[in-house]
C-alpha cells in the first residue's frame, strides 16, 4: 500500500516564520498557500531592524537560516560601522572607501 504524504502549510507547522511573512512583497501568496521545505522564494522581514527585509527560499527559513542583517551577513542600518562605531566611522576616507553605511562592522 503507497503512503500518502499531507502537506503542512508554513502557517501550522512553523508559526513563528510565518509572523516573518513579508506582508506586502509576497504579492498574492500567503504562508497558508506554501509548504515548509518548499524552494519557492518568498520575502521575509525581522522585528529586529526596519530594513531586515530579505528573499530566501522557504527550506533554507524552515532549515534554522535566519535573518541575514542579525547574522552579520547583510549591512543594515542597525549594523552598519557608522551606526555601531561613529568615532571610527567619523575617521572613514569616503573617496577611497565609499560610505561607512554600507560597510558591516566587525568589531
Amino acid at each position: 500500500m503507497a503512503q500518502t504524504r499531507t502537506k503542512t502549510t508554513l502557517s501550522r507547522s512553523h508559526p513563528e516564520l510565518a509572523a516573518q511573512w513579508h506582508p506586502t512583497k509576497n504579492v498574492e501568496l500567503t504562508p497558508d498557500q506554501v509548504v515548509a521545505g518548499s524552494n519557492k522564494k518568498a520575502w521575509w522581514i525581522c522585528t529586529e531592524g526596519p530594513d531586515h527585509e530579505w528573499e530566501a527560499s522557504i527550506g533554507h527559513r524552515t532549515a534554522g537560516r535566519g535573518c541575514p542583517f542579525c547574522r552579520g551577513l547583510k549591512v543594515s542600518a542597525t549594523n552598519s560601522l557608522a551606526s555601531l562605531h561613529a568615532e571610527i566611522a567619523a575617521q572613514w576616507h569616503p573617496a577611497m572607501n565609499g560610505s561607512p553605511i554600507h560597510c558591516h562592522s566587525a568589531v
